[in-house]
């Protein structure tokens, strides 16, 4: 397994994972009142995979670093 590819990949998925979340609770707390209710339902469900992808991109960034030998930090 290649552990750079891996921590680049976890870096990306990381990035995404935030820029999702910034998205999904601007939809879903500041614009409300101007989305339809299966928009909103659609934001929160994307509010929570989007922290679970945080979570997951985070643990596999913790992983590859180890496995490179770098600080984990």
């Amino acid at each position: 397994m290649n552990h750079q590819k891996l921590l680049k990949n976890a870096h990306i998925a990381l990035i995404v994972a935030v820029i999702m979340l910034a998205v999904t609770v601007l939809f879903a707390y500041p614009m409300e009142a101007l989305l339809p209710l299966p928009v909103l339902i659609g934001a929160h469900i994307g509010t929570l995979l989007a922290a679970t992808g945080i979570k997951l991109a985070y643990v596999t960034r913790l992983y590859a670093l180890k496995r490179l030998g770098l600080p984990v930090n």
